[in-house]
């Protein structure tokens, strides 16, 4: 690894962000270290220093960033994207998992080959997820083909410096800057469905609204304003959808609980863009 100071820094630098641990750090890291290819590397602890840190990680990372639960993630990236000259940076997170040891450069070819300015790669549910969200995943991650921009996130994506430099990250985006950046900036952007993560979704409502709400925020950082109706619309959209998915996979058992999973999902976006 090199020192930031020097300048002597590599083509490629990967920001590896500690949030909520659904996977183990460690592990992550053996995927990354096998990589082969040369890069350099940040952990952004966004828990303020609770993670805990496997030895050989912070031995191998540049730097480690802490950022509070309510400090700004996308300031935070901002301001080491200033200070390094990477070409192009790469965002991984703990709530998914890269399955294959050329994750990265499956990742980034479309930007080193210079087909675009941002990539994003494919996720799919670990064993033994829920129904209704491993559809939802499957749906929004095909796996040929162009992907659903509304998937870029910064759990599994790369920039280029440049792009970032001219469109910086939302400083008060908190939960995930890069989401609605993609969408509001618009970078030419590739699909790379080879780049492939496991994402949990075996989540509890409570978990699907916070996550929910908090994608709201930062949609309203970019200037989205609540609506009502469009949320309602979306709700009995989601509901009819999922109950007929139950239906059409021999378990009507569960046709009660997307009317609970939708309310919490739309419910919490809805407040979330209504925070000023």
């Amino acid at each position: 690894m090199t020192n930031l100071e020097n300048g002597n820094q590599r083509p490629l630098l990967v920001f590896l962000l500690a949030r909520d641990g659904d996977f183990d750090l460690s592990e992550i890291w053996s995927v990354l270290h096998r990589h082969g290819g040369e890069f350099d590397m940040v952990l952004v602890d966004h828990n303020n220093g609770l993670t805990k840190v496997p030895h050989l990680f912070a031995k191998a990372a540049l730097k480690t960033l802490k950022v509070g639960k309510g400090a700004s993630l996308g300031k935070t990236i901002n301001s080491l994207v200033a200070e390094t000259n990477n070409g192009v940076y790469a965002f991984l997170s703990d709530r998914v998992f890269p399955t294959h040891d050329h994750w990265l450069k499956r990742l980034c070819e479309p930007i080193f080959s210079g087909k675009a300015e941002a990539s994003f790669g494919r996720e799919v549910p670990a064993p033994g997820g829920n129904y209704f969200l491993n559809n939802n995943l499957e749906k929004l991650f095909p796996a040929s083909g162009d992907g659903d921009v509304s998937g870029f996130s910064i759990d599994n994506c790369a920039v280029t410096r440049d792009f970032l430099l001219k469109k910086p990250f939302p400083e008060n985006a908190l939960f995930d800057p890069a989401g609605s950046w993609a969408a509001s900036s618009k970078p030419s952007v590739a699909y790379s469905p080879e780049a492939l993560v496991l994402r949990h979704t075996l989540l509890s409502l409570k978990e699907i609204y916070w996550r929910a709400r908090a994608k709201g925020e930062d949609a309203s950082a970019f200037g989205e304003r609540p609506s009502i109706i469009a949320d309602v619309r979306r709700f009995f959209t989601g509901v009819v959808g999922d109950v007929f998915f139950a239906l059409s996979i021999k378990r009507p058992q569960y046709v009660w609980y997307p009317f609970l999973y939708k309310f919490a999902l739309h419910f919490g976006y809805y407040l979330g863009t209504r925070k000023k």
